[in-house]
């Protein structure tokens, strides 16, 4: 009798350790805890892999977009838990040119997800389209996507603020309120057709008005100023009340010198840099 509960013990054991080591084995490919609580974009299937694009919108938009990125088996569908992006590079191919746009440089991962953005500064369509190529890494192995077409709309409002090659980027509010809202926005400057580093220490005036109502204006609102800990330029702008608002834009440099947008007088009654939001 002791013989046989000795070996029954045995057997249990293997089938332990056998089972733990399967669970190591598939570690790596097992659905995340979370996933994405944005909206699917766009996929790709390439390597047996389904590589989903994830963002605030069904479509990406000329502006600011969040980009989240899963990695799927294609036979089993099941997701990922550990994946990597890295050489993210969205390209708009024109006739004589292509350029580039302001990107993560480095997606950050959790639970199955890449998190980064894209700035896309100008829509694409089938004479220019934008081209996205990456890399990514899922259980130790690295693979590459070259030139995948992507679509870019035109959002209903305008979203970035653009001039002299810099780019004013709207983040949030996203859902605006009447009253006081937070206004967050990334500024970035083109210095050659795949490079646009971030622009720090600048200030962004902020005068927002209602052209349909007297082009009136609203109290107590501040500019956008940088803040280093969060790489953000943040500020406040009053909604007096809902409806179409522009958010006419003047970007100081460090010396306090406006080198972008201009104030609204008596003969100008909109800057030429701007936002514009409806709600």
């Amino acid at each position: 009798m002791k013989n046989i509960k000795f070996l029954m013990l045995i057997a249990f054991s293997f089938v332990l350790l056998q089972s733990c080591s399967n669970n190591d084995d598939d570690n790596d490919k097992i659905p995340p805890v979370v996933k994405s609580s944005m909206k699917l974009v766009q996929s790709f299937e390439e390597n047996n892999h389904i590589i989903e694009f994830y963002s605030t919108h069904k479509n990406f938009m000329v502006g600011y977009n969040p980009i989240e990125v899963m990695v799927k088996d294609a036979s089993t569908k099941e997701y990922y838990s550990n994946i990597e992006v890295s050489d993210f590079m969205p390209m708009m191919h024109m006739p004589n040119m292509m350029h580039s746009c302001p990107k993560s440089e480095k997606f950050d991962k959790k639970e199955g997800i890449a998190k980064g953005f894209s700035v896309f500064t100008m829509l694409g369509n089938k004479e220019m389209p934008w081209k996205l190529s990456f890399t990514y890494k899922v259980n130790d192995n690295t693979y590459k996507v070259e030139n995948k077409e992507i679509n870019i709309i035109s959002p209903d409002r305008a979203m970035l603020a653009k001039g002299n090659k810099y780019f004013l980027a709207y983040i949030e509010p996203t859902n605006p309120i009447v009253g006081i809202n937070n206004i967050t926005t990334k500024v970035y400057k083109m210095e050659s057709m795949t490079s646009f580093p971030e622009v720090k220490n600048y200030k962004i005036l902020l005068d927002p008005r209602m052209p349909g109502m007297g082009n009136h204006s609203s109290p107590n609102n501040q500019p956008l100023t940088y803040n280093a800990n969060t790489g953000l330029y943040a500020g406040k702008v009053n909604f007096s009340m809902t409806g179409y608002w522009k958010l006419n834009l003047q970007l100081e440099n460090e010396k306090g010198e406006v080198i972008l947008g201009n104030a609204i007088d008596e003969n100008k009654d909109s800057s030429n840099l701007y936002w514009e939001i409806e709600f």
